[in-house]
C-alpha cells in the first residue's frame, strides 16, 4: 500500500484524491497510462511524461508544474465506470519526441528538453511552458494558459508563490509538507503534498548517517527518524523545495498535477519521487554499503 501525507490544511481533500485519481494522475494513485512509441507521447501531461524520460536518461532533475486547466477546450471527460458521469482530466495530447535525445547523441539534457518544449508549443492551443534552470536541476514551469473564456493569460503558479517557513527541526516529510501549507495559504488554488513509498521511504533517502545531512535527534525522536533544522523567507515556494532538497542525499524530482475546472473546490498537488533508482546518489562521503546499490 502507499503512504500519503497530505498537509494538515487540506486534509479533506485527499479523501477527493482517491475518487479523482485518473484527474490528478498523483504519484500516489493510478493514472493513465501515456502512449510512448519512441517518437511520439500521447497523455493528458505529455511534457511531464516527457520530463520522466529525459531526466532518466540524463540524470537530471526535471520538475513539471501543471498550469491551472479552466479552459474547457484544455479539458476532457474520463468515464471510469459503466454508468459514470466521468471526471475531468487535462486534454490529451500527442507530441513528437525525437530520436537522439539521450547523452551519446544530444550533449546535454538542456538542449534536449528545449527540443520537446519547441515541438510541443507547435500545438498552437496547448499552454505555454518556459524551462528555468537552477543549481538543482531544471525545470519546466507554466508560462501562458486559458482562461476560462479562451484568453490566453500569463499562469498563476501556485509555486510562485512568497513563502516563509520558520526555522525549525522537522523531519523531511515536516519540511516539505510546511512548504506546501505555506504556498497553499497564498496561492490561488489549495495546494496538498504527496508522497509515495513504504515504510518512511522519504526520511530515509533524504538523510545520510555519516555522510552530507547532519541530523539532530529531537527529544522525542519519532519512527520517522531524526529531524534536520532548516527554514525559508521570502523565497518563492519553488526556491524552498529546491533548496530543501538540496540537503538530500538522494536526488529527488517532484510533479504538480492539478485538477481541471474552475470551482472553487478546485486543488493541486505536488508529488515528491526519486530521479533515479539508486540510494544516496548526491552523497560522496555517506559510511554506508548500501551507495549505489539499487532500492529493493
Amino acid at each position: 500500500m502507499y503512504t500519503n501525507r497530505p498537509s494538515s490544511s487540506f486534509g479533506a481533500a485527499a479523501i477527493l484524491m482517491a475518487a479523482q485519481a485518473a484527474a490528478l494522475g498523483a504519484q500516489t494513485l493510478s493514472r493513465d497510462a501515456p502512449t510512448f512509441a519512441g517518437s511520439t507521447i500521447t497523455s493528458s501531461r505529455p511534457l511531464s511524461d516527457a520530463a520522466d524520460v529525459l531526466q532518466a536518461r540524463y540524470g537530471v532533475p526535471v520538475t513539471y508544474e501543471d498550469p491551472p486547466w479552466a479552459w474547457g477546450g484544455d479539458q476532457e471527460t474520463k468515464v471510469l465506470a459503466p454508468n459514470h458521469k466521468g471526471i475531468l482530466i487535462p486534454r490529451a495530447r500527442t507530441i513528437p519526441f525525437a530520436s537522439g535525445l539521450s547523452p551519446d547523441q544530444t550533449a546535454t539534457i538542456d538542449v534536449a528538453l528545449l527540443r520537446v518544449l519547441e515541438d510541443y508549443h507547435e500545438q498552437g492551443d496547448a499552454p505555454r511552458f518556459r524551462i528555468a534552470r537552477s543549481s538543482y536541476g531544471l525545470h519546466l514551469i507554466p508560462e501562458t494558459v486559458r482562461d476560462a473564456g479562451g484568453v490566453a493569460v500569463a499562469a498563476k503558479n501556485p509555486l510562485d508563490s512568497i513563502v516563509t517557513v520558520p526555522k525549525g527541526a522537522r523531519t523531511a516529510t515536516g519540511h516539505f509538507v510546511a512548504i506546501c501549507a505555506a504556498a497553499g495559504r497564498a496561492a490561488v488554488l489549495p495546494l496538498q503534498c504527496s508522497i509515495a513509498g513504504l515504510d518512511n521511504w522519504l526520511e530515509r533517502l533524504f538523510g545520510a548517517p555519516g555522510g552530507t545531512v547532519d541530523w539532530a535527534a529531537p527529544h522525542s525522536a519519532s519512527a520517522e527518524g531524526g529531524a534536520l533544522g532548516w527554514g525559508a523567507s521570502g523565497v518563492s515556494a519553488r526556491d524552498a523545495l529546491i533548496d530543501l532538497l538540496s540537503h538530500s542525499a538522494t536526488t529527488f524530482t517532484w510533479r504538480l498535477y492539478c485538477q481541471p475546472g474552475a470551482k472553487a473546490s478546485d486543488f493541486c498537488v505536488v508529488n515528491l519521487m526519486r530521479v533515479q533508482s539508486l540510494e544516496f546518489d548526491r552523497c560522496k562521503d555517506c559510511a554506508t554499503p548500501a551507495q549505489g546499490r539499487p532500492i529493493r
